[in-house]
């Protein structure tokens, strides 16, 4: 499709329903992270999950609600979610299992991108699942797997399969008893299969969901050991790319000391931000070649952090408004959606925010502009399919608008 100005009106291409249009080879694209969008009112927000494509996206509030969008942020309901002190939640790429945790609370699953909420129970002897602990969970692309951690307990990994649901408790030997630990973070690769799990006391463990086994995995850069009090884990969907983050309250000697990444699944590491601080949450994209983490703090403590070449180094973004207490980011795994939010749980509440790039934002929303007289300026764009367009071409110089 071409679209043309044959006045000197100005024009606008906009894309239909939750549709958008790729835009990164057009004069005006921007990249994710430049501009941002306030959404809701601030609260004191603690999570924060995308879908694949940026198009779902949850927003957890401790204490309040699940607050979920459908179209790129533009608009939020919060459907039969119960109020609780929600701690973490992940999905799948198309939303169509959402998990979500609570912390002194239980579990709950959405098979509706978040309309309604069921609590999720199991008759597995040995796994209780109500009013736990809740630290971190994460689910598979197809959502057949699950693992979830609870401070000061165990590691469960859920499997649906035809016969059914099944779940099993971590170990560190096949058959051994379950590895209790002060865990608080914990991602997955695509299929499930790869853990990482992250403790309060330095350590990090890899996991396979089939044995139900868990390794030590020892963090050593230049021949030095590091044991920061870690907080947050990503992992990229290969499970090879791992970023690990402390925060300074559970760190021997009282800071931590920046964020590690690993590109070989644990094997070497490196140190990919040397700012200091309490970190409060790492996400990456699809292949782990971009990265986020967020710092909470007072004044200029208080930071987001961007790496785009993989972790090897990271730069400072620029969200708008006065907050520095962030708390929670997340990445579409297509890397053209950020999601951010300040707050601090049973205290001060803060702004949520939503950036894209390389592509307009979804429906109404979102839409490519001429600037100034459209005349003579044209783009046209092509439908790839999965409520995506893209640019193919353009006509004329000029910079473009896309919002």
């Amino acid at each position: 499709m071409r679209i043309t100005g044959v006045s000197t009106n100005p024009w606008r291409l906009v894309p239909n329903g939750a549709q958008a249009v790729n835009t990164p080879n057009l004069p005006g694209n921007v990249v994710p992270g430049v501009n941002w969008t306030a959404r809701m009112a601030p609260m004191q927000w603690h999570w924060v999950a995308s879908n694949a494509t940026g198009q779902v996206l949850v927003a957890a509030a401790i204490p309040g609600d699940l607050h979920v969008s459908r179209d790129g942020g533009a608009t939020w309901s919060v459907g039969n979610s119960p109020q609780a002190n929600w701690i973490s939640v992940d999905m799948t790429p198309n939303a169509d299992r959402i998990v979500a945790v609570a912390y002194g609370g239980d579990m709950y699953m959405s098979t509706d991108r978040g309309v309604t909420w069921t609590q999720v129970t199991s008759t597995t002897a040995g796994v209780t699942l109500t009013g736990r602990e809740w630290e971190s969970v994460t689910i598979s692309h197809d959502g057949s797997r699950m693992a979830a951690n609870i401070i000061n307990g165990p590691i469960y990994l859920y499997h649906r399969t035809a016969a059914g649901v099944t779940w099993t408790i971590a170990s560190d030997t096949a058959g051994g008893a379950p590895l209790v630990r002060e865990w608080r973070s914990i991602d997955s690769s695509s299929d499930g299969r790869v853990i990482v799990a992250v403790t309060q006391r330095g350590e990090v463990w890899l996991g396979d969901a089939q044995t139900g086994v868990f390794t030590l995995v020892p963090v050593v850069v230049d021949g030095t050991p590091v044991t920061d009090g870690w907080y947050r884990v990503a992992m990229s969907e290969n499970g090879n790319v791992i970023a690990v983050a402390g925060n300074t309250q559970f760190t021997n000697g009282g800071t931590s000391t920046g964020l590690y990444v690993s590109r070989n699944r644990g094997a070497t590491w490196s140190r990919g931000s040397s700012v200091t601080g309490d970190y409060t949450s790492v996400t990456m994209n699809a292949t782990g070649s971009s990265i986020g983490a967020t710092i909470s703090g007072p004044g200029t403590n208080g930071r987001v952090l961007h790496s785009a070449n993989g972790g090897t180094s990271f730069a400072p973004l620029s969200p708008p408004g006065s907050d520095t207490t962030w708390r929670a980011m997340a990445f579409s795994s297509d890397g053209t959606s950020y999601t951010l939010a300040a707050g601090t749980f049973f205290g001060n509440p803060g702004q949520l925010y939503t950036s894209v790039g390389h592509r307009t934002s979804f429906g109404a929303e979102g839409y490519i502009g001429s600037s100034g007289s459209g005349q003579n300026q044209g783009v046209e764009v092509e439908y790839i399919g999965n409520n995506r367009w893209t640019v193919r071409s353009h006509q004329s110089s000029t910079i473009f608008v896309v919002q």
